[in-house]
């Protein structure tokens, strides 16, 4: 079977998704009927089920000059490939996480919760047609989600199954959970668990960062943390990732350029950072308190290798970038709007390859999670990508 490879370099809008089954999981994208700008899309033979990997011989374009060639490409050329996906395409899924290679979990639309034991995903029947927006967790007996409302908790999946608990603690105020969205979360152990969102009064105080914590018969509640400066009494502003290693060593990110780090976990203090940049950041993700990246809209890519000194990064994309994941410091990526995929080596970030099949679209990529580098996984609206060893190497 044919396929055509697709380098396109101009900057039009494109469609949340090109499947009419697949839906958008954020309104900010356009309509096009061109090939998506950043991103190589490359249709490969349809693998067996349940296998990510199809083999076929490369053979070079016949004509460099143009925009779109015809070939025949296998996996092993691109860097990201299509997986099986459980469910109707209308699905957006948009967040990823593993406890490992063999608890992979992800969440999106209409009440979607998959789980991979290492193999294709399965999905799990969650009873409800709600919304989760975020899955995170510390260990294969530690998981959790949230959806619009209220923050959801798993022992992991058992027997065939897994049960998310909803967890409004003793703080919880179900007028204030009328507006405003928890977009995230972050553990960085069992006992150290941070919410943010939008600006509300769900858990009692006015805010939108929380900290897991315990009220005075011991109960679980969710307690409201303060990003005001010292001098100032209120402020109020939104936050949609999070990420962290320890109780002293977390960020988060949201719209306007706006960051923080914790500055007093105790307390609940949060200190605003400066990011150099106004543009919307969607995702952070570090190697270390020391190698901190953030992405977000028109392609910003900011960085941070310590003591709150951040800098804006020349990035190979001006597609909206959503989500951040890497094994290590010289081996980053990230994903956004149009199938946009882009990897940093350690020196610069370069735009990535994803082989899709005649029936998939290069849809928005809206979250990453990986085990190490020769396994991760890309999801997004009605798409499963992952890496795997046999995948395109990067020197």
């Amino acid at each position: 079977m044919n396929g055509r490879i697709f380098v396109v370099l101009g900057g039009l809008s494109t469609a949340c998704a090109l499947n009419a089954l697949a839906a958008c999981a954020n309104n900010d994208a356009g309509a096009s009927d061109t090939a998506p700008a950043d991103v190589h899309t490359v249709p490969v033979p349809t693998p067996d089920a349940g296998a990510d990997v199809a083999i076929a011989d490369a053979s070079p374009c016949a004509d460099s000059s143009s925009d779109a060639c015809v070939t025949t490409l296998d996996c092993a050329t691109v860097d990201f490939c299509s997986s099986p996906f459980p469910a109707a395409r209308v699905i957006s899924l948009n967040s990823i996480w593993g406890s490992a290679a063999d608890d992979v979990w992800a969440v999106g639309t209409h009440g979607a919760i998959f789980h991979s034991d290492g193999g294709p995903f399965v999905a799990l029947a969650s009873g409800t047609s709600d919304v989760y927006f975020s899955v995170w967790g510390t260990g294969r007996e530690d998981v959790w989600t949230v959806n619009a409302k209220v923050p959801l908790h798993s022992t992991g999946f058992q027997n065939g199954s897994a049960t998310f608990t909803p967890q409004p603690g003793s703080s919880w105020v179900a007028s204030g959970a009328s507006s405003g969205r928890i977009w995230g979360g972050v553990s960085t152990s069992a006992s150290n668990v941070w919410l943010v969102g939008d600006p509300s009064s769900r858990f009692g105080a006015s805010s939108s960062f929380w900290r897991l914590g315990a009220d005075a018969d011991g109960g679980a509640a969710w307690k409201a943390g303060n990003i005001c400066p010292p001098d100032q009494f209120y402020c109020s502003g939104s936050a949609r990732s999070l990420w962290g290693t320890d109780e002293a060593n977390v960020w988060a990110v949201g719209n306007a350029g706006y960051g923080y780090r914790v500055d007093d976990a105790a307390a609940g203090h949060w200190k605003q950072l400066d990011t150099k940049t106004s543009a919307d950041l969607r995702g952070v993700w570090g190697s270390s308190p020391n190698d901190v990246w953030a992405v977000g809209s028109r392609g910003t890519i900011i960085h941070s290798t310590g003591n709150d000194v951040w800098k804006v990064v020349e990035s190979p994309t001006s597609r909206t970038l959503r989500a951040i994941w890497g094994s290590g410091p010289s081996d980053v990526w990230a994903v956004g709007d149009a199938g946009t995929v882009v990897h940093y080596d350690g020196q610069s970030w370069a735009a990535g390859t994803i082989g899709l099949t005649p029936s998939d679209a290069p849809s928005d990529l809206l979250g990453i999670w990986g085990s190490g580098p020769d396994d991760v996984w890309i999801v997004g609206d009605g798409l499963i990508l992952h890496r795997t060893a046999m995948s395109r190497r990067h020197s």
